[in-house]
């Protein structure tokens, strides 16, 4: 099975997430830049992640987006579907 772009992409944010659960909230440009991934395209799969409430958001100086719950209670099946 060959994974589109924003499933990819997705995966890479969560894992990305995942490594720095320990830290508040990660700036979504931080997340885009690490990752090669577009700023913008990153910015509407995390908002679908944020409704299905996989993510949470906040704004302001130290804002940005972390994992919603551990990173253990999340499987890549999941994400995939989600987006595919």
């Amino acid at each position: 099975m060959k994974l589109t772009a924003r499933s990819e992409y997705a995966l890479l944010a969560m894992i990305h997430m995942a490594r720095n659960y320990s830290e508040a909230y990660l700036p979504t440009e931080r997340i885009a830049r690490a990752e090669n991934i577009p700023l913008r395209f990153l910015e509407q799969i995390l908002l679908l992640l944020k409704r299905s409430r996989y993510v949470q958001s906040a704004r302001g100086q130290k804002g940005g987006v972390r994992l919603a719950r551990d990173p253990s209670q999340i499987t890549l099946a999941e994400i995939v579907r989600l987006l595919d």
